[in-house]
Formats: structure tokens, sequence, C-alpha cells
């Protein structure tokens, strides 16, 4: 029953909702249009994420019912429930009152609009219909005829029947329970004035009575607390919602009086009181609440503490320094509800309101063989180098040679003869290395013949199937892309004009030098056309070759690195190898692991050369492929697009293979030296080396993958000089292509003549070209601190205790919240990055005319004195240079986010840690501990807390100015980027709304990743005062609880991240940046116009 009851109320939300969605979008011919639907549109979502919240924690709120069942059924004294009758009568009328002005409001509103008709004249008939709340599109369903308008004017009121008792449902609740723990509270400060009467000399009943109030108090802040999970979210939603339905119906209100619709403005007028009521209860309640929290202290103060027996009165210290800390219900944690939140959002609403009115009128060989088979394979290699020279020998004959060959053609000739130079090199890097290749396939074959567990060879089996796949995918891509590449090429036609006649000549894959072979008739054209094909075969089978290779050794050497690792998990407890002794295990896994790095050292051996030639080929390759695509996309050569982006991606493919496994080799490396070390120094238990080492390296992976291609990695955490190496030339290389665009965008934007509207427009790209350098230099000057709170997270993961799961458990799942922070915003800010650098560029018309002909513009303006990149290839070339340095600019915004994340919920999860050691304090019987006094337990918690927050001051440092240039920047290109959008929307221009509105999605939700961060650590430093509060303190025996004050100070001193010093990063503070930012515009746009 329930379940149907769900189903049809949200089918009668749902059902209208989307039609009304479509008019908006699809059929609304003006803004006028679509800012009359909005108001009922963000009303339906509103009541939608009320419905769905409360529906969710639907068991939260049975919770707190029952709560307030058991707190009835334990008050026994008359005044006492006097007080919570009172209180219980006062949540009732709030919620009639909400509920009359809610419901009100909407059947009014509802009312209005039915009665109102509107004239259609279709053919030579004239019809007569009723409009409804929400327009619906038309396509669905015509509401202009008889009965549809009947039938969706009653469905439509029904609607808003729903939505009215979703709003007023969520409010009730909110005041019926927040009034329940202001009268449990007023209970509290009754006990706490009769805490010292007739006791001056009784000493036990004092204590008793202390108890009683403490336990009293927790369970009010536990209520507390329940209801602010529940309500939070709706809260905001609620917020948010009001601001914008005032903001609109005072909207709606200026224009029925400016043409004096006297009703509009009734019903307009009314919801708009309901709406400020419904806010302003919420708004009410929270300062209510906040209020009577704070009044704890006081009254625990303001009794006659000092006639208490004995140290009593010293056990209050805890009390008054717990209510210190406001409670406070806050809309999404990011804005505190009370009366001063109330006037905010009216002045917002108001601030939005004028907005609106001015804006409205604008808008990727065996050594056994026999003689025939050696006769057979030196044949082989004959015919492979010969097939490899018919094609390069004419190709480079052609493209050196050929006078009457222009520079385009020649740009596209060089491609094809540097891939098949760089196969001969690796074909006879792979001869020379036949006896190596020999070795390793007998030394892999050997591996299988030793292994004799079914557990070893299953992981064996994986590996080998993984090389399998990867060799299998890259043959695929290799072949598939040249051979359609082929066949494209071949189909082609083109035509000659020799002497008085022109003959009509099929194109070959490869350029070919006609003074060998005629190749424009046959039986030329053909045998020549085999011949390359049979070439590019051969050509494609070595890249093959070389990557299967190298798949299928790395793979290997990766699985018998598994299984070392796993002989080590069991290195001191194997079952099944009791009979063998520590000595001898040890032998073996030292002689297995010799055994892996000699064919890991001949993998190399063999592949080092081969290696070098892929990455450089490669990279020239992609350049050249992606400059004939973009080409081919100006002359309009669909078949050439299709197969130039088809090798594109198979080379693509080829070297992110090496790479990966590469990549792959050096993890698993690091893993098996990290079990060593483990196993050497504690031989401890093996899943706890497998845990630490995992968590550790999965903690911290997100920002080696970011901080590594831009060079920022710490140079001290390089294992190797070559990786040294590498990081210093990728950090050269990432500040020359900051300085590409920097300089030239600075310069255009200082020296240009231009109008206002491109000086406005240029300002955004220096800034975030700014913000990049600036942050990157900073990242670069202190990677001896990024070091230290690495190392510092190695050592937590380390010093897990390993009878603890649940610590482990929580490490866990902070690093798997810091990682998804990351890759959000790594996913935002690439997909608008590419968006941004890569589609608008080429597919926006943004163009000019320069002698006749029009040519594109840049994402970011280059100054012409230095560099003119209005024409082919120089457009090209800048293009691709400024899709580069806006991968490093894009990734080094992603890497500060990254390690923001990645280091502060570690933090808080050493705070929950905190937690779990500061609840066993009293007791001690929870975890198993060195320390069994409250001494030693209370010392480990000041030392871990002491532990947590260097860390977090190290982090500070680290990365408050980065946080200060980030939250300047994101506001001024929050506001540049909103002007952008305004002005592509005024122009019509699609494709650079959707740019500008992905950019500004990713730069707002950058910032706010930051604040929400900042937010959680203040929150976490907070809770461990709550928790010094909240644990059985009073069965400390002596005067330890006395030794918690200390904490709690320390506490309640919170410690916050800060952008330089001079503003905490909270959910407010991010509240304050938007508004800041849509100040700024609205600033800018009056300027403007």
């Amino acid at each position: 029953m329930i379940l149907l009851q769900i189903f049809i109320c949200s089918s009668i939300i749902a059902v209208p909702t989307i039609p009304c969605l479509l008019y908006v979008l699809f059929e609304a011919e003006n803004i006028q249009q679509k800012l009359n639907t909005m108001m009922p549109l963000i009303n339906r979502f509103m009541s939608s994420m009320h419905y769905w919240v409360l529906l969710k924690r639907r068991d939260d709120i049975h919770k707190l019912i029952r709560h307030m069942e058991v707190d009835w059924n334990l008050v026994q004294r008359i005044d006492e429930r006097e007080v919570m009758l009172q209180h219980a009568k006062f949540g009732r009328f709030i919620t009639i009152i909400c509920g009359i002005m809610l419901q009100g409001g909407c059947l009014l509103f509802a009312l209005r609009q039915s009665m109102k008709t509107a004239t259609s004249i279709i053919g030579n008939e004239t019809f007569i219909t009723h409009l409804t709340t929400c327009p619906i599109y038309s396509k669905i369903i015509d509401t202009r005829f008889t009965p549809l308008n009947e039938i969706s004017l009653v469905l439509q009121n029904l609607v808003i029947l729903a939505i009215s008792f979703c709003t007023a449902g969520g409010c009730s609740l909110a005041a019926v329970f927040a009034i329940h723990a202001c009268g449990q509270l007023n209970v509290l400060y009754a006990w706490l004035h009769e805490l010292v009467e007739n006791n001056a000399k009784e000493n036990d009943k004092a204590e008793q009575k202390l108890a009683a109030i403490v336990k009293h108090h927790l369970r009010i802040l536990s209520f507390i607390s329940h209801i602010e999970k529940i309500t939070n979210v709706v809260c905001l939603v609620e917020v948010g919602g009001c601001t914008l339905h005032m903001c609109l119906l005072g909207y709606y209100c200026i224009l029925d009086w400016n043409q004096n619709e006297k009703e509009g403005i009734v019903a307009y007028g009314i919801i708009l009181i309901s709406v400020t009521f419904n806010i302003f209860i919420f708004c009410y309640i929270g300062e209510i609440l906040s209020e009577q929290c704070g009044q704890v202290g006081e009254i625990a103060y303001m009794t006659n503490w000092y006639l208490l027996p004995g140290n009593t009165a010293l056990d209050l210290v805890l009390i008054i320094l717990r209510s210190s800390i406001v409670v406070k219900i806050t809309a999404g944690k990011m804005i505190e509800l009370s009366l001063s939140t109330f006037g905010n959002v009216i002045k917002s609403a108001l601030a939005y309101l004028n907005i609106l009115r001015t804006l409205i009128t604008v808008w990727p060989r065996s050594a056994n063989a026999s003689l025939i088979e050696k006769i057979r394979s030196d044949f082989a290699i004959f015919i492979c180098y010969f097939l490899i020279i018919t094609t390069m020998v004419p190709n480079g004959l052609s493209m050196f040679v050929d006078s009457q060959m222009s520079y385009e053609t020649r740009l596209q000739s060089f491609g094809p003869l540097t891939f098949w130079f760089i196969a001969m090199v690796n074909y006879s890097c792979l001869l020379m290395h036949v006896d190596d290749i020999h070795n390793c396939v007998e030394h892999v074959k050997m591996d299988w013949l030793i292994i004799r567990r079914f557990e070893n060879q299953k992981v064996m089996l994986k590996s080998a199937k993984l090389g399998r796949f990867i060799a299998g995918f890259c043959a695929v891509f290799m072949h598939c892309g040249v051979f359609s590449y082929n066949i494209v090429q071949g189909l082609s036609k083109s035509i000659l004009y020799m002497e008085n006649s022109s003959i009509v000549v099929r194109g070959l894959p490869y350029p070919f030098y006609n003074k060998i072979l005629n190749v424009h008739f046959s039986p030329a054209y053909e045998f020549v056309f085999f011949l390359q094909c049979l070439s590019s075969f051969v050509v494609n089978c070595v890249t093959v070759a070389t990557c299967g290779l190298t798949a299928v050794f790395v793979m290997h050497a990766c699985g018998q690195m598994k299984i070392m690792i796993s002989w080590l998990e069991n290195f001191i407890d194997d079952k099944k190898e009791e009979r063998i002794s520590l000595r001898q295990r040890f032998a073996i896994i030292v002689n297995h692991h010799l055994r892996i790095l000699s064919f890991v050292s001949r993998t190399e051996k063999i592949m080092n050369v081969i290696c070098l030639v892929e990455l450089i080929g490669c990279t020239v390759h992609i350049c050249l492929l992606g400059y004939y695509c973009i080409m081919d996309f100006i002359d309009g050569n669909h078949q050439s697009i299709l197969s130039h982006s088809m090798v594109l991606s198979s080379i693509t493919f080829n070297i992110f293979i090496f790479c990966y496994i590469g990549e792959i080799l050096s993890e698993q490396t690091e893993d098996a030296h990290a079990h060593v070390e483990l196993a050497d120094d504690q031989f401890t238990d093996s899943k706890s080396i497998k845990s630490i080492t995992n968590g550790w390296n999965y903690s911290i992976q997100m920002n080696r993958w970011f901080l590594k291609p831009i060079g920022v990695w710490p140079l001290t955490l390089c294992e190797t000089t070559v990786e040294k190496i590498g990081c210093m030339i990728l950090t050269v290389i990432s500040c020359l292509l900051i300085c590409f665009l920097l300089i030239p965008c600075t310069l255009c934007t200082i020296l240009v003549d231009t109008d206002l509207d491109t000086k406005i427009r240029m300002i955004g790209p220096v800034s975030f070209l700014l913000m990049a350098a600036v942050k990157q230099y900073i990242l670069i000057i202190r990677s001896k601190n990024i070091d230290e709170c690495i190392r510092h997270i190695r050592v937590d993961w380390s010093h897990v205790a390993l009878n603890h799961e649940e610590d482990r458990e929580i490490m866990v799942n902070n690093a798997k919240f810091g990682r998804w922070l990351s890759s959000i915003s790594a996913i935002f800010m690439y997909s608008a990055g590419i968006f941004y650098t890569t589609v608008m560029p080429i597919f926006a018309k943004r163009t000019e005319i320069i002698d006749n002909e029009t040519v594109r513009s840049l994402s970011f303006p280059i100054y012409r004195g230095l560099f003119d990149p209005r024409t082919t290839p120089s457009f090209e070339i800048a293009q691709f240079t400024q899709a580069l340095a806006g991968y490093v600019i894009y990734t080094i915004t992603i890497s500060v986010c990254s390690l923001t994340a990645v280091f502060v919920m570690h933090a808080c999860g050493q705070f929950r840690i905190l937690m779990l050691k500061m609840e066993d304090l009293a007791d001690g019987k929870e975890r198993k501990s060195a320390n069994s006094t409250h001494e030693g337990r209370l010392g480990d918690i000041v030392e871990h807390h002491i532990r947590i927050l260097s860390f977090i001051d190290r982090t500070e440092k680290l990365l408050n100015e980065i946080c200060l240039v980030d939250v300047v920047g994101c506001t001024l290109n929050i506001c540049f980027l909103g002007f952008n959008m305004m002005t592509e929307w005024e122009h019509r221009e699609t494709l650079g709304t959707m740019t500008f509105c992905s950019l500004l999605v990713s730069f707002t939700f950058n910032i706010f990743i930051l604040c929400y961060i900042g937010e959680l650590l203040a929150e976490q430093c907070i809770q461990i005062s709550m928790k010094s509060y909240m644990i059985n303190w009073y069965r400390i025996p002596n005067k330890g609880a006395l030794c918690l004050t200390l904490i709690m100070a320390m506490s309640n001193a919170t410690i916050k991240l800060t952008a330089g010093k001079f503003m905490d990063l909270s959910l407010a503070s991010f509240c304050s940046i938007v508004k800041a930012s849509v100040a700024y515009l609205n600033l800018l746009r009056t300027f403007y116009v």
C-alpha cells in the first residue's frame, strides 16, 4: 500500500512536469514566456526534492518519532509535562499556519490561472481554452481542445495539491522536531537549577543528578544531530528555491502592475507572502534552537555551583565548554539558518530581481631448426625488408626529388615515410636481439614448468590472458586503421591533365616516384597498389610484434611478482609449506626475485631502443595525423577524415599500450619492494602488508597521475636518476607551454587596439593563465612540503594497528572519497577544457576576412607582432600547441584540487580513528592496546591528536597561497565566464554558450570542492571537542576527566584551511564567492551596457 502511494505521488509530480520542461526548452518563443513558466517548474523541482529526501530519510524520521515517544514516557513530573505540552502546541500552531499559507497560496494561484482564458483561431473556427498553471509541450498533448484541456487542468491541480503537501510536510517536520528539542532543553534548565538544592552535604546524590543531566544533554544533542541530518538538504532546497521564488514572484507582480492586472497582483502577492513565511519559519526555528542550546552553559554557570560538595562543580566545566559550541541547523552545511540568514535571503532575492529586471531586454629461430627452416626464415626476412624498401624509397624520392610537389603534399608524404622508417628500425632491432627474444621465451617456458601450485598457476594464467588481450587489441587497432586508410586512398580518384587530354587517375595509399614506374596506367597501378598493401601489412606486423612482445613479457613478469608477493604474505605462517624452514623459504623467494629481475633486465635490453623510436615516432605521427585531419576537415574530405582518424586512434593506442605496460611494471615493482621491506622489518602478518602498501599507493595514486605529467612530482620521491631527469624535463616543457600561452595572450590584451567587448573577453583567459603559472610556481617551490605530507601519509598507513580492522576501513573509505573528488574535478575540468581549447576554435563560427579569405580564430589570442596564426599551417601549429598547453593548465588546476582532497580526507580519517580511541578511553575494552591504564590511553590520544594537527598545519602551509590564488581567480573567472555566456546567448552562438557554460560549471565546482573540503576539516576538528564531552568521562577515576578540557579547548580553536590567511575555506565562503562574482558580473554588465 505504501509503495503504491509513493508511485502515485511520484507519477502525479513527474508526468505533467516533463511536458512543461519540454515546452520551456523547445516551444517557448521568447524570454518572457520562459520566465513565466520558471516558477511552477522550480516549485515542482523543490517539492520533488523534498519528497525524495523525506522518503530516503523515513527511517531517521521514524527514529526521531520513537525518540519523542520515549521522551514523553520518561517524563514523570507535572511541571515538566506542562513544559513539553506547551512546546508541542507551539509546534502544531506553526505547522497549521505553514499549511494554511502554502495550501492557500498554491490553490489561489491555480484558481486564478484556471479562470483565465485564451482565444485561438484554427482554420475558420475559434476556440476558447482555459490556461493551465504550467504550459504543456503541444507536440505531446494539444491542450487547446476539449476534453484534453479539462483533463490537464484537473491533473495540474492535483500536482499543485501534492507539491504543497510535500513542502508543508518538510516544514512541519522541522518545526515539530526543533520545538520538541527546545522543550527538552527547558526541562534540562530546570534540572540544572535543582542541582544544588538540598545537596550541600550529599555528594553521592549530587553526582547522580549530574550524571542524569549529562545523559539527558547527550540525548538532546543526538536528537538535534538527527534533525540536522534529515533537514539540511531540505533546508538547502528551500533556501535556494525560495530565493528564486521571491525574485520571480516580485517580477511577476511588477509585470502585472504595469499591465494593471489586479487579480494577478493579488494572487502573486499572496504566494509571495506564503513563500516568505515558509523560509522565515525555517530560519526562526534555527535561531530558537541555537539560542536554547547556548543557554545551557549560561544556566550551568548561573546555578549556585560553589555550594556543590567536593570537586563536583569542576564537572560543570565540560558542560559549559560543550555549550560554547553553538548548535545550528544548516542548509546543506552551507548556510546557518537564523534570522540574519532570513535577511540575507531577502537581500539576495531583491538583488536577483534587480538583475532580472535589467537583463530581461537582452542574451580521442629455434636453435635446433633444420636447414630448410633457416633458409625459409632468411627468405622471409629478405621479403620483409624488400617490401618495406619498395614503399619507403619511392616515397622518399617523390618527396625530395620531385620539384613539382607542393609544400602541403610533401607534408602529407612525410607521415608515411617516417612510419615506414620507424618500422624498419624496429624490425632491425628485433633481428639484432633475436637471441635475447629466444632466451626470454625459454624463460617463460621454464617458469610455467617451475610453478606447481594451482593458485600460482591461476595468477600466471590471468597475466598471460591480459598480455594476449593487449596484443590482440593492438593488432586489431593497427590493421583496421592502416587497411581502412589503404582502401580509402585506393578508392579516391583525381583528374590528371596531360598535353591536350585529361585522364582519371586512381590514388595510391602512399606517394610513388613516377620516373621509376608510371603508376597512372594499368597494370603498373595495380602492381604498385598490391605491393604497398603487402608492405603496409609487414609494417603493421612489425609494430604489433613489438607491442605484443612487450605486453606478453611484461605481463609475465608482473604475474611472477604477484606470485612472489603472495609468498611474502605467507612467509611466516604458510601451513602448506610447514616442512620448509623460514631460511629455506627466504632463499626460494630471493632466488625467484633474482630470476624475475634478470627477465625484466633482458626484456628492457630488447625493448629500450624500440621504445625510444616508438616514443619519438608516435609523437611525430600524432602531430602529423592531427594536422591531416584538420586539413581534411577544411577541404570537406570526409573519407580522408575517417581514415586518418582511425590511423590516429591506432597509433595513440599503440603508444598508450607501451606507457601503460611500463606503469604496471613500475607499480608492481614498487609493491613488491614495499612487501619485502615490511617482511624484513616487521615479520608481520601478510594481510596487513598488503593492506598497508596497497592503501598507501591507492590513496596517493591520483596525485601521482596528475603531478608527474606536469613535472611537479617531488624529486625526492623519484627513485631512479632517469625518473628525476624526466621529471625536470617535464617541468621545463610545462613552463614553456604556459609561457607560450601567457606572454602572447597578455601582449595581445595590452597592446592591441580593440573594442571593449574584445578586451573583456581577453581578460578571462589571461587571468586563468596567470593563475596556472602562479600555482605551478608555488607547487614547485613547495615540493618539499608535498614530500613531507606524502611521507606522513605513508607512515600513518604503516602505523595502522594490525588488530584494528575498523581503523583500516576508515582510512580506505576516506581515501576513496578523496580519489572520487579528484576524479570528479578532473572530469569537469578536462571536459570543459577540451570544448574550449579544441572544439570551439575548430567548429565555432569565429572568423575574420583577410584578402577575401575567411580565417579562424584561436581559443587563446596571440599577439600578431610575435606570430601570425591566421593562415595554414600556422593556425594548425598554434592550435596543436595551445591544446597541449591547455592540458598543462587544466592539469595544474586538477592537481591542486587533488592534493587538497587527498590530504584533507586523510586528516579526516585520522580524526575518526582518534574518536574511536576516545570512545574506549573510559573502559579500554573495545580496542586491544598496549596501554592498559587510563593515563596510557589518554597519552596515546594526545599524541595522535598532536600528529594530526601537525599534518593539518603542514597542509595549510602548502595550500594557503594556492587557495588564495584560486579564490581570487575563480571569483573573477566566474564573473567573466558569466558575461561571455550572456554575450554568446545574445548572439545566438549555441556552441559558445555551451562551452562557456561548461567552463563556468567546472570553475564553480572547483572552488566548491576547496570550500567543501575546508568545511569538512573544520567540522571534524569540532567533533573532537563534542566527542570529548559525549564519552563516559564521568566514569574516569580520579581527576582524569579534567585532562579532557585541554583537548576540548584545543578543538574549540578550530583549525581551518585558509586562502592566504585572509579567508577561511568553508561553504559559507563559497556562497560569498558566488555572491561576489554575481555582484561583479552585474557591475560589469552595467558598465558595459
